[in-house]
């Protein structure tokens, strides 16, 4: 996939489209940091919702998992994430 800093896509826009159309994909930077894609629509990739089947479960019959023994008590290890600086 090609990479442009914003300000290249800025004054190449029409050319990065039309690319785009052609089927080329592109990570847009701004300075290093990529901060989204310039892609080709394809109708096939759209997304469809469907109806569920008459025979699927509703989520409230879905079991849960039983629970992990951590030996730690999960409210101590967010309280512990939290204070720490990230």
């Amino acid at each position: 996939m090609n990479k442009i800093t914003i300000v290249e896509f800025e004054s190449r826009l029409k050319d990065y489209v039309e690319q785009a159309r052609l089927g080329r994909e592109f990570t847009l930077l701004d300075g290093e940091e990529p901060i989204a894609r310039l892609l080709p629509f394809r109708l096939e990739e759209v997304l469809r919702v469907r109806e569920p089947l008459d025979s699927s479960s509703s989520l409230k019959d879905v079991p849960m998992p039983p629970p992990l023994d951590l030996g730690i008590d999960v409210v101590d290890l967010l309280l512990e994430d939290r204070r720490v600086d990230h």
